[in-house]
């Protein structure tokens, strides 16, 4: 029988490896901004995110995504920070930093990006954040006069055998076709409950 080898000291502890780190601003090697953060500040520039110019962003390195049993690959995800991220960062950073918003980049994936797609892949993030608004259609603010934001899902969701079958025109306009389909069938109770505002007889409650 094979006999065990004596450890020769302490076993080390297994550590967990660190899965998400923030994306420095500034290179340590070249001084210089980083790529992603380049990126995000060009296309907050852009017209099309206007309605988020005071939103607070922090870009992060997600190291361990992987392919999903459907063959999908996460290239990037965005999220809300929670009240107590905020808070900790108004806490602890200096005074008017703070922390709306982060967006997560898959790293190794992203060094084999080309730039358009590096460019696409933040553009798509950010068009997830949308202001949050009051009835009115006004921007809404915490008690600490914070602006608030709404993560909004997309408005265009498909398989490709569905574009295959129907078409680019028909999925795009899948959305607003299932909206106006959605009106018409509400039409006649909308008409009914006019008509019983009015003092008419319901005669459908009155059976």
């Amino acid at each position: 029988m094979a006999r065990r080898k004596k450890s020769s000291g302490p076993v080390e502890p297994k550590r967990s490896p660190i899965k998400v780190y923030p994306i420095p601003r500034i290179s340590r090697d070249t001084k210089k901004p980083t790529e992603p953060w380049v990126i995000l500040d060009k296309l907050l520039e852009k017209s099309t995110f206007r309605p988020i110019h005071m939103c607070s962003i922090k870009l992060w390195w997600q190291k361990d995504w992987k392919v999903d049993a459907d063959g999908i690959a996460t290239g990037a995800t965005v999220c809300k920070a929670s009240e107590i991220d905020r808070n900790l960062v108004e806490e602890h950073a200096p005074k008017g930093v703070s922390l709306d918003i982060n967006i997560r980049i898959a790293e190794k994936a992203w060094q084999h990006y080309s730039d358009k797609k590096k460019e696409q892949l933040i553009f798509h993030e950010l068009c997830h954040v949308h202001p949050a608004k009051n009835a009115k259609g006004e921007q809404k603010y915490d008690t600490k006069n914070r602006p608030l934001w709404r993560i909004g899902r997309h408005p265009i969701s498909t398989f490709p055998e569905e574009l295959a079958e129907y078409g680019e025109e028909a999925v795009i306009g899948n959305n607003q076709a299932v909206l106006d389909a959605m009106h018409k069938a509400s039409e006649p109770l909308l008409a009914a409950a006019e008509t019983t505002k009015k003092g008419e007889v319901d005669k459908g409650a009155s059976k």
